[in-house]
């Protein structure tokens, strides 16, 4: 499946699997957005993390700040 988005991209997007570890050790993900919305050569770092819980998946409640560089 290949994903497509018009216009300008003012951030780049990610996900890593296996990145996040639960409380009881199982695997998870988290998913990043960085970007450099001011052009001072120092990007903005989000993430949101998730895992498997019975079947389906959960996610963090809120969307961690990483660095917020602007």
């Amino acid at each position: 499946m290949r994903v497509g988005r018009s216009g300008t991209q003012r951030y780049q997007y990610g996900y890593d699997l296996g990145a996040a570890f639960t409380s009881d050790g199982q695997e998870g993900y988290t998913a990043w957005a960085r970007g450099d919305l001011d052009g001072d050569a120092r990007n903005s770092w989000f993430r949101l993390r998730g895992e498997l819980i019975n079947g389906s998946v959960v996610h963090a409640p809120a969307i961690e700040i990483v660095d917020q560089g602007e």
